[in-house]
């Protein structure tokens, strides 16, 4: 499982692939990407796979707010076989991103059992020491006017990096 993932850790200029992985965290997320790459499509974890207008959002709004264009994209269960909490919280942090993005409300729950603390939905919080957000739904909002402005709404409960 895992093979053929190119990992580029564009927050640090590295290109893991091609590099001596002489750094620890280097080795460690690329290991990590090895491991989990079916489970891989920042950090945005669903229950499952993020339509093409879920990505839109999440990376632009992820980028807008100073995050960068790089959104790693994890899904929960990929061909029946479910990502254990356990593994869950070794991909998160071996990817160690600088905000978790739940997308609807069983991705929540999932985090919150691998980080053994409450993840509210529909708010922002902490997840071990990274900012997170945790939507209900977030392909549902999508679907409306009303519901994309509240889903911005939520990503601007992150704080903005830079500038």
């Amino acid at each position: 499982m895992g093979s053929g993932i190119h990992f580029q850790a564009t927050q640090w200029g590295i290109d893991v692939k091609e590099s001596t992985r002489s750094n620890i965290y280097e080795a460690n997320g690329s290991l990590v990407w090895d491991l989990y790459a079916d489970y891989v499509s920042g950090c945005a974890i669903g229950s499952r796979k993020a339509s093409e207008a879920a990505r839109h959002a999440l990376e632009s709004s992820m980028a807008a707010l100073g995050y960068g264009g790089a959104l790693a994209f994890v899904t929960l269960d990929v061909d029946d076989i479910p990502l254990g909490d356990v593994d869950l919280f070794t991909l998160v942090e071996g990817i160690d991103p600088l905000a978790v993005v739940a997308t609807d409300a069983t991705a929540a729950a999932r985090l919150a059992r691998a980080y053994r603390q409450n993840i509210p939905v529909d708010e922002a919080c902490r997840i071990f020491c990274r900012n997170g957000v945790a939507f209900r739904d977030l392909e549902g909002m999508l679907e409306t006017p009303e519901g994309k402005q509240r889903a911005w709404a939520l990503f601007k409960k992150l704080p903005r990096l830079g500038k």
